[in-house]
């Protein structure tokens, strides 16, 4: 309630009541009617206008780590006499709003609060319920409005690029790489027109360039030659460290994110493993709606699994095809891990483990462990999680 409003107004109404009994004037005390009425007349409006809103909040429902969207409150009402409103949304942990909002009203029965949200954690989150204080016409007085209604928003991990496992991908980076991301042939993917030769497929002749050049051109496609790839997350209980919004998982979920949209765009299947067998991302597919569905799952991966990660890895080798790539992203000097890749590389698997750090140090017994992998078959790089943007990979030829 706007008090000082109130009170000036009845001041204002004995004002001319007093004057009215001087003066004896019908039309001051009818003035004074209308004054003191008016309150009342306006609290019954906002109550009407509030009992008639419609409130929809219009939010994506998915985003990027650290990335910032803009939210929108929409008030609708019947009637045409909604006065000011101020809105709360109730926002969880690692969601904070960046400025202050704004408020528009966009015609006699639609107003809407714009504000600015960013998530800095992975993870699916509710926004709401909204609390609105709306005003009375005049602004006598302040109605309350809680908005049950709540919003879900995925935030998706940021895809963390590895400059040496992007380039393992893109070829020349040893026989245990891939061969190359595309070759010539019969794949799916448009590569160009290139002039009719002999033996030349009659269905891709391109007759439109034909008839303007007068010679007969062929489309060209693009297929894989790069092997399917596999992607496994430490998921055991205690592996998970430093603490949010940037936990050891958290890189995890990004690095991973990088190498499903890298293997994707080699035209490459790619799945992960160690998660429920219902779950769609654990198949091995193509295009950029499975690569959607592989970065909701990395969005609500949790440490929480009771089985070491070479022992999930080896519950999981039905779900590892021959010959295909195996990313393996750990915290855990897991000696494990080196008959997983002896029993993979039996079945021409190229196993590639990830150890990651959050500091800049090489963990005691790092080099023994790569020693040995590499020795069963696969390899393991050292990755500061805290200098992605610069040097990531350790060098185990000089680790203690």
């Amino acid at each position: 309630m706007n008090s000082i409003k109130l009170i000036s107004v009845m001041a204002s109404a004995l004002f001319l009541f007093s004057v009215a009994i001087l003066l004896r004037s019908s039309q001051i005390y009818f003035m004074c009617a209308v004054l003191v009425s008016l309150p009342l007349i306006s609290w019954i409006l906002g109550k009407l206008s509030i009992r008639e809103l419609e409130i929809t909040r219009d939010i994506p429902t998915s985003v990027f780590t650290d990335e910032t969207v803009e939210v929108r409150l929409w008030l609708r009402t019947k009637g045409k006499y909604m006065g000011s409103f101020q809105v709360q949304d109730k926002l969880p942990d690692n969601v904070r709003m960046i400025g202050r909002p704004s408020y528009a009203v966009e015609n006699a029965n639609e107003s809407v609060c714009t504000y600015t949200l960013e998530f800095a954690r992975r993870g699916e989150y509710e926004v709401g319920p909204a609390l609105f204080h709306i005003s009375d016409p005049i602004g006598f007085f302040s109605f309350v409005r809680h908005n049950r209604s709540q919003s879900t928003v995925t935030v998706l991990p940021r895809p963390l690029k590895i400059p040496e496992l992007s380039s393992s991908q893109e070829g020349g980076a040893g026989d245990r790489d891939f061969d190359g991301c595309r070759t010539k042939g019969d794949g799916t993917t448009f590569r160009g027109i290139r002039e009719y030769t002999p033996g030349d497929d009659l269905r891709r002749i391109h007759w439109r360039s034909a008839a303007k050049l007068g010679k007969l051109n062929v489309m060209e496609y693009e297929q894989s030659s790069a092997k399917s790839t596999v992607i496994a997350l430490d998921l055991h209980k205690g592996s998970e460290l430093g603490s949010a919004p940037r936990t050891s998982l958290d890189y995890a979920a990004g690095i991973a994110a990088a190498i499903a949209e890298d293997s994707i765009l080699c035209g490459t299947t790619v799945h992960l493993i160690g998660l429920s067998l219902e779950n769609p991302a654990t198949r091995p597919e193509y295009g950029q709606d499975h690569l959607q569905i592989i970065l909701h799952a990395l969005a609500s991966v949790q440490a929480d699994r009771k089985e070491s990660f070479s022992h999930l890895i080896m519950q999981s080798a039905q779900q590892i095809e021959d010959n295909c790539r195996l990313i393996c992203l750990t915290t855990a000097l897991d000696p494990g891990l080196v008959d997983c890749a002896s029993l993979l590389a039996c079945r021409g698997v190229n196993m590639q483990v990830l150890l990651l750090s959050l500091d800049s140090r090489v963990p005691t017994g790092a080099h023994a462990l790569a020693t040995e992998i590499e020795s069963a078959g696969g390899s393991m790089l050292l990755i500061n999680c805290l200098a992605l943007s610069g040097m990531p990979v350790a060098d185990y030829s000089n680790a203690a």
